[in-house]
């Protein structure tokens, strides 16, 4: 298993009764994919989406997915060209097949366009890996601009917000298929200090919260009259992701 996969497998911090779909997305990057003949994914293959992934982990997981037959797109707020590229020459006459477009993830008409070019792309979405991320630089509060605490806030908080709940609508609306959708955690999600990242943790603090709170969502509904929702086309679980201590440009630039 490569070092990307086995990132991912380990990175799981799921609820008890959430387990089994860890080990689906394990098995779905490790089975092998066989030969198709059309324009469309096979039943064997995922597609899958993952921001950030010009570079770092999302570049890794990337990587992984289309060594192993799958389909993906990854976006960036920056040109991932290159990154697509160098995929693509990497595995040369594989069946996997990647994408890649420019999103901003903390604007919402963006990731709107960013779930219109995936469904194009892919077909289906299986995994949504919301993994794009800034951490403003290694320096005290104090001394920060508040358009770098705006920032920092906008594309780990609001961008995971925004970015699940576009993909809620794509994948509710995936008539029998079960989707996933992974929110990166980072240093600062157990609680306890973060010094010199202390928005950076704060915004990584609060991704449990929603992941736990959309589990329950999802599974019981919300209580009160005027709550109540028609029955979604696709099933879609939310997970939380720890890749744990990488070093990605994020970790020694400042930046995904």
């Amino acid at each position: 298993m490569s070092l990307a996969l086995a990132v991912v497998v380990s990175g799981f911090l799921l609820p008890p009764a959430l387990q089994a779909p860890a080990a689906g997305l394990a098995a779905a990057a490790r089975a092998p994919v066989p030969p198709i003949m059309s324009g469309t994914m096979s039943h064997h293959q995922k597609g899958v989406v993952i921001t950030g992934g010009a570079g770092g982990v999302g570049f890794g997981y990337a990587d992984e997915f289309v060594r192993q037959g799958h389909w993906v797109v990854i976006c960036d707020v920056k040109d991932p060209a290159g990154a697509v590229e160098a995929i693509r020459a990497k595995h040369a006459g594989g069946l996997g097949r990647i994408y890649g477009t420019v999103c901003d993830v903390s604007d919402a008409a963006s990731v709107e366009q960013l779930a219109e070019f995936s469904k194009e792309s892919l077909g289906t979405v299986h995994y949504w890996i919301n993994n794009a991320g800034i951490n403003g630089g290694r320096k005290p509060f104090t001394t920060l601009s508040v358009g770098t605490i705006e920032a920092v806030v906008k594309v780990n908080l609001i961008g995971v917000l925004v970015c699940t709940k576009v993909a809620l609508a794509l994948m509710q609306g995936q008539k029998g298929v079960e989707s996933h959708i992974f929110n990166t955690v980072g240093s600062g999600v157990k609680g306890g200090g973060t010094p010199g990242y202390a928005v950076y943790g704060a915004t990584k603090r609060g991704l449990p919260q929603l992941t736990e709170s959309l589990v329950k969502e999802l599974t019981d509904g919300v209580p009160g009259p005027g709550n109540e929702v028609a029955r979604p086309l696709g099933k879609v679980n939310v997970h939380t992701l720890s890749p744990g201590m990488v070093f990605t440009d994020l970790l020694l630039n400042d930046s995904t």
